[in-house]
């Protein structure tokens, strides 16, 4: 087919990018996509990537759709920049959202808004808890304050113009680190695994590495709790008057990925507990003379009731009663269109077939913008053949629903069935407690917002013929 090809029917916001040139196609259709072609745009859909906010391929989801409604139930982003800007002191908020929801991609869009000279022109850090943090062990304070200091220092001196590894020779980490020695000399000790002279520079990157290290530091904190949170909020305070002496409002903190804390199968109890215990019992000593927001692991939402959380949800293709929400598909195939032009779209599913293929995509992934994504790779990947057929479409599906599925143990099909009839998650006993944190650790669950929020299940669980039957079990005797 040639460039000029059937274009897609569904209404399309302005927002979108209306030309091949402009979101990287060359206008080149053939009813086979060489390789050349498939391969560039399976690699502009890459699931796992956050995109910045000026990333062509970023589809701003908060957009107010063409009936008043917002398809994720409020401006979250804007909302959020809001509450740090009218705020006389630091907050201190919760971020979650499962996997792939698209809450990465939020968070830098919150820091370039929050960078805007109306509103205040903050300089925003976001630390990457992945890289500063051992996500696979039990976690405690010491360790997200000393890499959000890291972090945060080596901001600041780029924001000076200076080197941020002049961090790791004479700032505010060799400064802890020599307060941590003096409380304890035996920190420098081949035992403890701290010794060396240029360990104290890169005190977080140890405590990440170095299980024997991060221990002893803990247990030193712990001990002297109230001076290790002076010297690291005095540390903050400094860096903050540094950044406004450059003209900026102050300082907002963010430790993004911490939502990946999850250990390995044997772990998951321990380390999930070790989250609770940090965000309940610890968080006043999270508190920081700077706007922090923490992002958390959605399974703690069934154990720890945190005041000030934003959980980002789905695209709502549906509202609760099960009504389609159109907006909801219409922004989802505008998050298509910013990876795939409508033109290819078109060669891949067949131009006379586009339109219906696509919402059969999309309700597929029950609004989840990775999934989505995922499935757009699957469909390049057998598009080498021609144009997806229904045999094919229903073959990608079906593969993504039998993964989904082998995940679902066969114990939570009540607690699955109360969910799908009560849209509320059943947090009744510590047995629904650790189903509801394994059901949202692994995306089988997922949450919508109207005016206020609610939880479905994944549409390839919702279609298992055994929650099916445990649904219709339930229902019998379901409060009218």
């Amino acid at each position: 087919m040639s460039s000029g090809g059937s274009r897609s029917s569904t209404p399309r916001s302005a927002s979108v990018v209306d030309s091949p040139a402009a979101a990287g196609y060359d206008g080149v259709c053939e009813a086979v996509p060489d390789l050349k072609t498939v391969k560039k745009y399976y690699n502009l859909c890459d699931p796992k990537e956050s995109l910045k906010p000026d990333d062509a391929r970023n589809e701003d989801l908060d957009v107010r759709g063409p009936d008043g409604s917002f398809v994720r139930g409020l401006r979250w982003v804007d909302r959020l920049a809001r509450r740090i800007t009218l705020a006389d002191k630091p907050v201190q908020c919760w971020f979650t959202g499962l996997p792939g929801s698209g809450k990465s991609t939020e968070l830098l869009r919150l820091a370039a808004l929050l960078g805007a000279e109306a509103n205040g022109r903050y300089l925003t850090v976001i630390a990457d808890a992945d890289d500063l943090i051992d996500l696979s062990s039990e976690i405690d304070v010491p360790d997200i304050i000393v890499a959000l200091l890291y972090a945060t220092e080596r901001a600041v001196l780029v924001a000076e113009g200076k080197d941020p590894e002049d961090a790791l020779k004479d700032g505010a980490g060799r400064r802890l680190w020599n307060w941590l020695s003096r409380t304890d000399v035996t920190l420098g000790g081949a035992e403890v695994g701290l010794e060396g002279s240029g360990m104290s520079g890169k005190l977080a990157i140890e405590l990440k590495t170095r299980l024997t290290a991060r221990q002893r530091v803990r247990s030193v904190v712990a001990s002297h709790l109230s001076a290790f949170l002076a010297e690291v909020r005095g540390e903050f305070e400094s860096l903050q008057q540094r950044v406004k002496k450059r003209g900026h409002a102050g300082l907002v903190v963010i430790l993004d990925s911490l939502e990946k804390l999850q250990g390995m199968s044997t772990t998951f109890q321990s380390v999930l507990a070790s989250a609770e215990a940090v965000f309940t019992r610890g968080a006043p000593y999270l508190e920081l003379p700077v706007h922090t927001i923490y992002t958390v692991p959605p399974p703690l939402i069934a154990r720890v009731r945190l005041d000030d959380l934003w959980f980002i949800p789905m695209i709502k293709l549906a509202d609760r009663s099960g009504t389609a929400f159109e907006p909801g598909y219409m922004a989802a195939r505008r998050l298509i269109e910013r990876r795939i032009p409508p033109a290819l779209l078109a060669d891949l599913f067949g131009a006379p077939n586009v339109d219906l293929r696509l919402r059969q995509v999309i309700a597929w992934s029950g609004g989840y913008p990775r999934d989505i994504i995922r499935r757009l790779r699957s469909f390049l990947d057998e598009s080498l053949d021609g144009p997806i057929s229904e045999g094919p479409l229903r073959r990608v599906l079906q593969r993504q629903s039998e993964t989904i599925r082998q995940t679902v143990p066969d114990y939570a099909f009540p607690w699955l069935a109360e969910v799908a009839l009560g849209k509320r998650l059943p947090l009744a006993n510590e047995e629904q407690r650790q189903v509801t944190g394994r059901m949202l650790q692994n995306n089988l669950v997922m949450r919508y917002q109207n005016d206020e929020g609610w939880f479905d299940l994944h549409p390839a669980v919702a279609s298992m013929s055994e929650i099916q039957r445990a649904v219709e079990t339930a229902r019998a005797t379901w409060p009218s």
